[in-house]
């Protein structure tokens, strides 16, 4: 029971400090229940790890590389133009704007559970083939072209590694594969790297914040607009579900930032609503 308390106390907590946080919000009421209920759906998924058996997970995991893999494939298939566009399968090869993010994500992290499930104890043939749908997926993440993914399948595959690797010398080791690999796909991947020049551009050529149309010039503003936020009240924050409210105050009427309702980030929408505590609980969860 000791360690079910110590494994939910930071979710707890989380969802607890946002509540309070309610009390200072200059939000409408039917702005905070949607963001309250948004996080304690994602405070939930430690109750999601403990009801699962051992097996049950292990077992989840196999399935969800495997569909992982699949939908790769299929983007694959169809950026070499021999897939049918078939409505069943639109949404993943041709998806647009969140969509596409949201599956980018998910390659990459299929990708990452596939690389562990290859390190894992068993058979050969288990392994290479979870090492083959590694490579599948990475080859769906490349063909999607979004740097969402790409940037989350580095993160996760640098975490994987410190936290599977025995050694220093094992780590480094792997460390040094895992650069070889990205270099090796950054040089025969030019929508790799045309997406990232592109990126670098928006920001080296930002453009005003009521004329800004680009993906990472708006992201750029976000990052700016809400971090005075949470330098205005950094220990208490301006309360649940207010990020809207004042990102509507701080933008141009008219422009194309207005439109958005969170900054794109977890960390910096719970720093601006219940401050650097907030932030850091997110980060203990």
């Amino acid at each position: 029971m000791h360690s079910l308390v110590v494994f939910l106390e930071e979710p707890l907590g989380q969802m607890m400090w946002l509540a309070v946080s309610a009390l200072w919000s200059p939000a409408a009421r039917a702005d905070m229940v949607p963001h309250l209920w948004s996080i304690t759906l994602l405070g939930a998924v430690p109750l999601m790890a403990l009801a699962l058996p051992p097996a049950a997970a292990r077992l989840g995991l196999k399935h969800f590389v495997w569909a992982s893999a699949a939908a790769a494939a299929l983007i694959v298939l169809a950026r070499l133009g021999v897939l049918p566009r078939w409505p069943v399968w639109q949404r993943v090869v041709d998806g647009e704007g969140n969509q596409r993010i949201a599956v980018s994500m998910w390659l990459a992290l299929g990708a990452a559970f596939a690389v562990h499930r290859a390190s894992l104890p068993g058979a050969m043939r288990q392994r290479l083939t979870s090492l083959a749908l590694a490579v599948l997926c990475l080859c769906g993440e490349a063909s999607q072209d979004r740097r969402s993914g790409m940037l989350m399948l580095l993160a996760l595959l640098v975490l994987w590694i410190w936290w599977q690797q025995p050694t220093a010398l094992r780590r480094a080791g792997v460390l040094l594969v895992l650069a070889l690999a990205g270099w090796g796909l950054w040089t025969v991947a030019d929508g790799v790297r045309a997406r990232f020049a592109e990126g670098v551009h928006e920001l080296r050529t930002l453009q005003p914040a009521d004329t800004v149309s680009t993906s990472w010039g708006q992201r750029a503003y976000m990052l700016q607009i809400s971090a005075r936020l949470v330098a205005e009240r950094p220990l208490i924050g301006h309360g649940l579900g207010s990020w809207p409210t004042l990102w509507e105050r701080h933008t141009p009427p008219g422009s194309a930032l207005r439109a958005h309702s969170t900054p794109h980030n977890e960390y910096l929408l719970l720093a601006v609503q219940g401050g650097v505590p907030a932030a850091l609980l997110w980060l203990a969860v």
